[in-house]
């Protein structure tokens, strides 16, 4: 998740909003449009004289719901609001209207033909709804070889071309043996006209080489972070297409083992939050953070989010890939969730910071 600010008087594009090290603003202004639920948080814990913010690392303090192009209740029963991979993009001051944009993917009783890409806006944060004038799904379900689908979405705002830019993945199977693997962008001026796919990297011969990517662009540069083979690399591209090698990034001084990272940067500092899994038959999943300051070489990582376990909890099952909003009151996490009746949506859980999220676990 980047955050962007005001606009300067002779300026067109949007600045970062300058943050300090803990992930607060360093000039603590307030926006207009905080998030009502902390006032209420707030006000409770202060009638109450007790903390109200979460007491644990587990279990989403909120389901989300998002609407999804599946969700027809005649025809899709039960399948209302299902979603996962969530990846956000906020604004200090509304970009067209709003001051959040997340792009997922439907995943309704994990059928990969609805995977494929939407977006959706708020102004708190907590209330989604699909902008006038999008129509999603963005892209449809892929028609090559045996088998194919999308996946895997990442969305970010490019200043210097004053676009969100939606990137993601698409996976085929070719031949019984053989799959390919690609990552597309779609691009948009204003959240609800979209470009064309544009292939953005040359066809991978296997799959689990181009898992969940987070992209970065500052300096004339993109910067890609994403899974391959268990672990996370990093690379560079001057055009977004033709890409340099991929390298392991390290968490104090090891490489670090993940199934869906996200990366972001917000002033000057890299976060990573790595879902990990020991292994694909690994079922719930670890949520941990960390940061960096070259977007290579990461802290040590700690641990925020698991799944609970419960056989009634939406995330009881799994937590998957995840994002963030940073506010003045502390961090709001997103991110997928799946039930023991394979139920995919999003929950989210908030906190003081990432580092009082970590304190409650231990």
């Amino acid at each position: 998740m980047q955050k962007y600010g005001k606009r300067a008087a002779n300026d067109n594009k949007p600045t970062l909003t300058t943050l300090a090290s803990d992930g607060y603003p360093s000039d603590c202004r307030r926006k207009s449009h905080e998030k009502k639920f902390f006032l209420i948080l707030l006000a409770i814990s202060i009638m109450l004289g007790v903390s109200v913010l979460p007491s644990q690392a587990a279990s989403s303090s909120r389901f989300l719901s998002v609407p999804t192009p599946y969700d027809d209740g005649t025809n899709w029963k039960g399948k209302t609001h299902q979603a996962t991979h969530p990846s956000i993009v906020q604004f200090d001051e509304k970009w067209h209207g709003y001051n959040y944009w997340m792009a997922f993917t439907p995943y309704p009783y994990e059928n990969d033909q609805t995977e494929n890409p939407c977006i959706v806006a708020s102004n708190d944060g907590i209330h989604w709804q699909v902008p006038a004038g999008v129509s999603n799904p963005l892209v449809p379900t892929p028609k090559k070889g045996l088998h194919s689908y999308n996946s895997d979405v990442h969305l970010f705002y490019n200043r210097s071309t004053s676009r969100l830019e939606l990137w993601y993945r698409e996976l085929a199977k070719m031949t019984k043996d053989s799959s390919q693997e690609m990552l597309y962008r779609i691009t948009s001026s204003d959240g609800k006209d979209w470009t064309d796919p544009e292939a953005m990297t040359a066809a991978m011969g296997d799959k689990l080489q181009l898992i969940s990517p987070s992209i970065v662009f500052e300096d004339g540069i993109y910067k890609m972070w994403l899974m391959r083979d268990w672990y996370v690399l990093y690379s560079e591209s001057a055009d977004g297409k033709n890409w340099g090698p991929f390298s392991a990034i390290t968490a104090n001084g090891k490489a670090i083992h993940s199934w869906h990272p996200d990366v972001m940067k917000i002033d000057g500092v890299y976060y990573l939050l790595n879902l990990n899994r020991k292994n694909r038959e690994d079922v719930g999943g670890e949520l941990s953070y960390s940061t960096s300051a070259d977007g290579i070489h990461f802290t040590a990582e700690k641990h925020l989010l698991s799944n609970t376990g419960k056989k009634t909890d939406p995330d009881g099952y799994r937590i998957y890939r995840s994002s963030m909003i940073l506010e003045p009151d502390g961090v709001q996490l997103y991110y997928g969730q799946t039930s023991f009746d394979n139920q995919w949506t999003l929950g989210s859980t908030t906190g003081r910071s990432l580092e009082a999220l970590a304190e409650h676990k231990k």
